[in-house]
């Protein structure tokens, strides 16, 4: 802060003293007066202190200070629709290779960062760690154990309760089955300006910032890579690429929401240049290469960087903040909530009639 510091209460409290012993005494009465004013003072003080110490005034301040945030939050859920664009929501933005300009600062980050570097297609153990978004309209939480693993609700409580059914697809796509964890806890909040009812967030989870040694993100980069087959198979497997399913013809905050196979496909695809560019990169222009291979060649890009910076680079672009490390958090789940809306279309196909039996490579279905 720029602005001038206040000198310390307890200095002040000592000159303030110091004066008093200066200036004589008219009488002991005076004097009397003086010193049981003074008793009264730390008397209060002292009771000040043990109120603001005390865990039930410590948790009346955060549920008063949430609410605030909270309303702040819901009346401004629309104030910055347009204040950047969102390739990664909009279908009709053009590709582009473009690189935003980017503010860049290094952390010094401690390698307690409560953050472990996972072994491939590792399942959570008994605690699943949430972190929350929310705009007051809606909630959007990623579990911290499983990279690109989310839910979606109307209220938190509606969003926690998907996240046992999540960690359990979760874990079968990730070649793991496992029980689903016992407890679920919220380590993270985070009061959102976008429009995190049509699932746009911008969070950059505490967990992101943690030191990333060499063999986290190889298990992440794996994991960008298996869910980007996972996704490219689900499209290829589909026969109705350009059915339209009416139900999905609606306006969002940044255009039309995609309402065909083909759109959303096509759509995830521009995403993943959009991703690369959060870091300051992109791919040559004459770059024509399918779905897979621009996935590959993204996190080629992607560990040529952190081989020089790790994960303790903070990317600031248009005011949201990124790192290696919810970059690749961002592109598993982006394939696994768009590969989630291709599932629901393929579904109503079947229910109609109109294919066969379905594929689920990401495995929604028990």
């Amino acid at each position: 802060m720029d602005s001038v510091r206040a000198r310390p209460a307890r200095q002040q409290r000592d000159i303030t003293l110091q004066s008093v012993a200066r200036t004589p005494s008219r009488n002991k009465r005076e004097d009397a007066d003086r010193s049981s004013q003074r008793s009264s003072a730390v008397s209060s003080r002292k009771t000040r202190g043990l109120s603001r110490n005390s865990t039930p005034s410590r948790i009346s301040s955060h549920q008063g200070r949430k609410r605030a945030d909270h309303a702040h939050c819901a009346s401004d859920a629309l104030g910055r629709q347009n204040d950047r664009a969102r390739p990664d929501r909009n279908i009709n933005a053009p590709p582009s290779n473009t690189v935003p300009q980017i503010s860049r600062r290094f952390e010094t980050l401690s390698t307690v960062s409560g953050t472990r570097a996972l072994s491939r297609f590792s399942s959570p153990g008994k605690t699943l760690s949430v972190g929350l978004e929310t705009n007051g309209l809606g909630f959007l939480g990623f579990m911290i154990e499983l990279p690109g693993a989310f839910v979606r609700g109307e209220t938190e409580r509606n969003a926690l309760s998907k996240v046992h059914a999540e960690a359990s697809a979760y874990s079968r796509w990730a070649r793991n089955p496992s029980e689903p964890p016992s407890e679920v806890m919220v380590v993270q909040r985070h009061n959102c300006k976008l429009h995190v009812e049509d699932a746009d967030g911008e969070i950059l989870l505490d967990a992101d910032r943690g030191v990333m040694g060499k063999a986290e993100f190889k298990t992440l980069a794996d994991l960008a890579i298996y869910s980007g087959e996972t996704f490219d198979r689900i499209y290829a497997a589909s026969e109705l690429k350009d059915w339209v399913d009416t139900a999905r013809i609606r306006l969002t905050f940044n255009g039309q929401a995609p309402k065909t196979i083909r759109e959303i496909f096509e759509h995830v695809n521009r995403t993943q240049k959009y991703y690369l560019s959060r870091a300051g990169l992109g791919l040559p222009e004459e770059t024509r290469d399918n779905f897979l291979g621009i996935r590959r060649n993204c996190l080629a890009r992607l560990e040529e960087l952190f081989n020089q910076t790790g994960n303790s680079a903070v990317f600031n672009v248009r005011d949201e903040e990124w790192t290696l490390k919810k970059i690749l958090r961002r592109f598993i789940w982006h394939d696994r909530i768009h590969g989630k809306s291709i599932y629901r279309i393929l579904r109503k196909q079947e229910n109609s009639g109109l294919t066969g039996r379905i594929e689920d490579p990401f495995r929604f279905d028990p």
